[in-house]
């Protein structure tokens, strides 16, 4: 039975060292921490050190960077029923990391349905 003794104690070592690292969270610049308690939204944190406590909070990560989306090429339809093939980037930037994340499941694929909607609404206006 006391050979079962040191395992026992790396064992709650390494189950502390998980706890404390997963704890503790480094922000970038360009990111924000939006963190839900049991949940339910609850901050906005970031940059920087940023604490998290196990359990109760959920930690989801924002890229606060802009981005772009190719969007493959689209077939639309003008005022005078003329096809155009038009192929287009979309660029875009999260301002509000709360509602990014409480709002919306997927931002990349809503910005890209609302640009390639946007975009056959003014086509079919020419």
């Amino acid at each position: 039975m006391d050979g079962f003794g040191p395992v026992i104690g790396v064992g709650l070592v390494l189950l502390l060292v998980y706890i404390v690292l997963s704890v503790f969270r480094v922000i970038k610049e360009y990111e924000r921490v939006v963190i839900l308690q049991l949940g339910k939204f609850k901050s906005v944190r970031g940059p920087g050190f940023v604490i998290v406590i196990p359990v109760l909070e959920q930690a989801v990560k924002v890229d606060l960077r802009e981005k772009f989306l190719d969007i493959p090429a689209q077939t639309a339809i003008t005022k005078d029923n003329a096809s155009i093939n038009i192929d287009f980037l979309v660029y875009y930037r999260i301002t509000d990391p709360s509602r990014a994340v409480l709002k919306v499941e997927n931002v990349e694929r809503a910005s890209a349905n609302i640009a390639t909607t946007t975009l056959r609404a003014v086509i079919g206006d020419i």
